[in-house]
């Protein structure tokens, strides 16, 4: 009984991603077992010596398909692993992908973006979940052939179904998801398009230098390039550029590239990765 916690009711998420549409000719496939439920319970990954993960397995039917996102819903205040692998579990695994997600939102849904390249199809991937002082949400319903655990102290993964908390046998299934983009017909599978979010705040009051409009873009390994117009097409300011290593905003301060102030207006930028393009309106208010 000391393996569980009560996690009381969380919310789904409003969106699975950043990639909902089928911008740039990709759609994007969200795999989740829980049917929009909320998470029953909590179990314990880890004890704080020593660390336990939870498995469990997507089926993906696509012959090409690019990892997005895992999304995942903890307890706790220590980062975990996540990991994606192929193959029988727990010792014939070969790992796609792995990384450490710091500190991951206590009492809601975490969404870990998977870099450019992470490409499987048409089979079984396991998305796990490592850590020492985290508890993971589960859906305390239905079967769980496809869930998994390792306990703290443990080598091996065995079905969640066969561990039980106080007298109860567990059932249901990790509150994880996997998405991935597949490409739309005559698509160029090899180049993901960017996911460019809305500028914020928008309306932008601009009453200085320090002020600052924000856009959020992920380029996947592309260049981006932002330049922004009047209504009358003049332009007005073109960024510097943003290398394709970094995932830091596109930022604008409301001053055109001369140093003169722009005008309280409606604006178009143009931002440009890779072969995409895309436009974003955006109201400036002195």
């Amino acid at each position: 009984s000391d393996l569980a916690t009560t996690g009381s009711n969380v919310t789904a998420p409003a969106r699975y991603g950043l990639y909902a549409s089928a911008a740039g000719g990709y759609r994007e496939v969200l795999l989740s077992f829980n049917d929009d439920r909320e998470p029953d319970r909590f179990l314990l990954l880890g004890d704080g010596d020593s660390s336990g993960a939870a498995a469990i397995r997507f089926d993906i039917p696509d012959e090409l398909a690019q990892l997005s996102s895992i999304q995942f819903y903890t307890a706790g205040s220590d980062s975990v692993e996540v990991s994606i692998a192929t193959g029988p579990l727990p010792n014939e695994m070969t790992t796609l992908y792995s990384s450490i997600v710091p500190a991951p939102l206590t009492n809601t849904w975490t969404i870990h973006q998977v870099p450019a390249g992470v490409t499987v199809g048409d089979q079984s991937v396991y998305v796990i979940i490592e850590g020492r002082d985290e508890a993971l949400a589960y859906f305390d319903a239905g079967p769980s052939s496809i869930s998994y655990y390792r306990p703290p102290q443990y080598d091996t993964f065995s079905l969640l179904s066969s561990f039980k908390v106080g007298t109860q046998i567990l059932t249901g299934n990790w509150a994880v998801r996997l998405s991935y983009l597949v490409p739309s017909a005559g698509q160029d599978p090899h180049e993901i398009p960017p996911g460019i979010g809305p500028f914020y705040p928008n309306p932008f009051i601009a009453t200085g230098k320090g002020v600052l409009v924000r856009l959020d873009v992920l380029s996947f390994g592309n260049t981006v390039d932002m330049t922004i117009y009047n209504l009358l097409g003049q332009r007005v300011y073109r960024h510097p550029g943003r290398a394709p290593d970094d995932t830091a905003p596109l930022v604008w301060n409301g001053f055109m590239n001369d140093g003169r102030r722009a005008p309280s207006s409606i604006y178009l930028a143009v931002i440009k990765s890779g072969r995409y393009r895309d436009i974003r309106k955006m109201i400036l208010i002195r």
